[in-house]
């Protein structure tokens, strides 16, 4: 097993946990972010990138939006991560009111990553890099079987 393919398992390992806890939830977006901001820097390790480090809501007053996320490789800026609640997808075409207006905002940047945890896409400059690719099993119960196709690596680079 490859580490990219053990940073996919051990994500669905700790999204089943978060997202079938029977006596609380908490709000659906938030749920994702420790488990995303763990799986990012095993994926960046699975890559070969070191010193790599995620930064949390990060605020960018030129365009007044603030990404989930900012990824630096070495100390320089890669880019950004925005995270939707589960089951609003990554093509951020499809939303509407305030999520589609973050995205005319963060479209100005060079690298997003849009995810709801099961769905990913790139976009540059607000283009779509490849296409939207979904993560093999539901996030919400797969733990341990969740799978990625080469896309997932394909699109990290």
């Amino acid at each position: 097993m490859t580490m990219l393919s053990d940073a996919v398992r051990t994500l669905g390992i700790d999204l089943k946990k978060k997202l079938n806890q029977p006596v609380i939830s908490g709000d659906p977006e938030d749920q994702l972010r420790t488990p995303l901001d763990a799986f990012l820097r095993a994926l960046a390790k699975a890559l070969g990138l070191s010193d790599v480090n995620v930064i949390g809501e990060v605020q960018m007053a030129d365009i007044n939006s603030r990404p989930d996320f900012a990824v630096t490789v070495g100390g320089a800026l890669t880019g950004f991560v925005e995270v939707k609640a589960l089951g609003k997808g990554a093509d951020p075409r499809s939303y509407r009111g305030h999520d589609k207006d973050q995205f005319a905002r963060l479209s100005l940047l060079p690298n997003v990553l849009y995810t709801d945890g099961q769905s990913w896409s790139l976009w540059q400059n607000g283009e779509l890099v490849h296409h939207v690719g979904r993560l093999d099993g539901d996030i919400a119960v797969a733990g341990a079987e969740l799978v990625a196709g080469e896309w997932l690596e394909a699109m990290m680079r």
